[in-house]
């Protein structure tokens, strides 16, 4: 069930790739009961599809539009509604999306958790609060191949290559990698720094330009910015560096969108050609 989702639609049409420790220590920690259980990291690593992952039927809120302390108190007052109307017999899980406004104090988290033993919290956001019995779970990039060997040969080695083939295809169904284009491919996955985002984002552009093209763009950007940068904003800028100067008037007049727009979608709206 989710109150709001922050998620990517193409996000959920792949799987989870190179996060099996940290999926073990979700559930060990969820087997447990553990109260509260945050999963920390830059923007775009992947926190909100892996509290997803470990717990698809938890309860879900988007926290990430939290303003000033009444939004905060609202958001604590729905989750309050949720947990009095489950079966105390039973963990409630709940997952805080995004919680990373400083409104969240500690002693409105842990009151909440002494007032509810059957409630589990998940939060994900980009530093611990450093409550007391807080377990953190921390996510770091994807590593990244070195040689085009590599990709060629050992791509189910390294998850970074599968997370890039996953949303390659869903692009281009026909996407493989070739000893043609090995290099091309290992180029544009180690401009994403290994951020689960920025190598969604890099990949899905295989719908409008060849994978030569992709690399060549981003080896540009790889001379000219701090691309092995692993957040949100250098994931944004790789993306922002491959668009023409119509597509980035095109997303510009689209931005204010709240969630996923096709592309073909949004040039229809445009009446693009």
């Amino acid at each position: 069930m989710a109150q709001g989702s922050r998620l990517w639609a193409s996000a959920r049409l792949t799987p989870v790739r190179g996060r099996e420790h940290e999926t073990e220590l979700l559930r060990s920690a969820l087997d447990r009961h553990a109260p509260l259980v945050t999963i920390t990291g830059p923007s775009g690593i992947g926190k909100s599809r892996l509290a997803e992952h470990v717990a698809p039927d938890a309860v879900t809120f988007d926290a990430s539009r939290i303003q000033g302390s009444g939004g905060f108190d609202e958001l604590v007052e729905r989750v309050l509604l949720v947990v009095v109307d489950h079966d105390e017999e039973c963990p409630c899980n709940i997952v805080l999306d995004g919680l990373d406004t400083e409104e969240a104090t500690h002693s409105s988290i842990t009151s909440l958790i002494d007032r509810h033993p059957q409630l589990q919290l998940i939060i994900t956001r980009r530093s611990p609060l450093d409550v007391h019995g807080e377990l953190i779970v921390r996510v770091g990039p994807l590593e990244l191949p070195t040689q085009t060997g590599q990709v060629l040969h050992q791509s189910d080695q390294w998850p970074a290559v599968q997370c890039f083939l996953d949303h390659a295809r869903l692009a281009d169904p026909a996407f493989e990698v070739t000893h043609q284009n090995a290099h091309d491919t290992l180029v544009a996955l180690r401009s994403t720094g290994g951020l689960p985002l920025a190598i969604e984002l890099t990949a899905r552009w295989l719908h409008l330009v060849p994978i030569g093209e992709l690399a060549a763009r981003a080896t540009h950007l790889l001379t000219s910015t701090s691309a092995e940068a692993g957040d949100l904003r250098s994931a944004l800028a790789r993306t922002a560096n491959h668009l023409s100067a119509s597509q980035l008037e095109l997303a510009t007049a689209f931005a204010q969108l709240h969630g996923p727009a096709e592309i073909g979608i949004v040039e229809h709206i445009r009446g693009a050609d």
